[in-house]
């Protein structure tokens, strides 16, 4: 109430003055109009316009601080819209420790993986299609070129191979040890190898083969290959040489982005060179890539 008080008075104060002053001159204008052959205007006519001016006057002088509040209000909210645009902007540039830290558990992933490459018990749970994949992986590393044939392929192979221009197939079978190869698949596996005109088939499981398995491929030997659960093993242990178990590793910052050396199973939470502190994750890391599924 203060505020508008002192805003009224000083709007009075400066209408008053400009009122006098037109006061004064309507006054000598209406006192010689007579000289101008009364053009000018009545004193009625100016004390009626005069009166309408101050009023004009009055309510400008009492809305303009308001105008003035609206106004600052107006440039607050776009500061806002700029502030916005800077946590934007700030958090675009976060978006690349994210990414450095997806980048780095994919890292302690795939060698968590490929340490587990070499154990049955993981590779019977992997996802079928992921098995695939990894056998796919061992063939590129043993020096083959390889690609994986379409999820709804019923040709009876997974894998098609090449090297020295030389065309090879490979069928895999994501199996638990009790569920063994019988002489039905291989005989459709055989199929494929003729039809597709490879040079030999290799057909790869985490199980066994079937007497009748072993029986049908004697004499087909130049052309299917069959390789068990012991011989994946020894395939994969020449893939993936040297695979010691993971005791060091290095983790990133949730908040700076900073690398934190962690020795694996020891260190469970340590500070970075900013003095965040940071947890590991290595647990979580370990269950997500020996999530098990289904064992057919």
């Amino acid at each position: 109430m203060n505020l508008f008080q002192n805003h009224f008075k000083k709007a009075v104060k400066f209408s008053l003055r400009l009122l006098g002053i037109y006061l004064v001159l309507g006054v000598l204008v209406f006192e010689y109009g007579s000289i101008f052959n009364n053009n000018f205007l009545t004193l009625k006519e100016v004390i009626i316009k005069t009166s309408i001016i101050f009023f004009v006057l009055v309510v400008f002088s009492l809305s303009y601080p308001y105008l003035q509040s609206f106004l600052k209000s107006s440039e607050k909210k776009g500061t806002n819209f700029i502030e916005n645009n800077n946590y934007s902007k700030h958090k675009r540039l976060v978006d690349p420790i994210n990414e450095k830290i997806k980048l780095n558990n994919s890292k302690i992933i795939k060698f968590i993986k490929e340490i587990n490459y070499t154990k049955l018990d993981y590779l019977r749970n992997v996802d079928p299609f992921e098995f695939e994949k990894i056998i796919s992986d061992m063939y590129k590393k043993l020096g083959y070129k390889t690609k994986l044939t379409s999820k709804s392929n019923d040709k009876g192979f997974d894998i098609v191979m090449t090297k020295d221009n030389i065309k090879y197939l490979v069928e895999c079978k994501r199996y638990s040890e009790s569920n063994l190869i019988g002489r039905e698949l291989i005989q459709k596996f055989f199929a494929a190898v003729y039809n597709e005109r490879a040079e030999k088939g290799f057909f790869v499981t985490t199980s066994d083969f079937r007497k009748t398995s072993l029986q049908y491929i004697k004499g087909l030997d130049e052309k299917i290959e069959l390789i068990n659960n012991q011989k994946l093993l020894s395939l994969l242990e020449l893939a993936y040489p040297n695979k010691m178990p993971l005791t060091e590793y290095k983790q990133i910052c949730d908040i700076c982005g900073l690398e934190v050396n962690f020795c694996y199973p020891n260190d469970k939470i340590k500070e970075c060179a900013n003095g965040h502190t940071v947890s590991t994750k290595i647990e979580m890391l370990i269950k997500n890539a020996n999530n098990a599924t289904n064992i057919v």
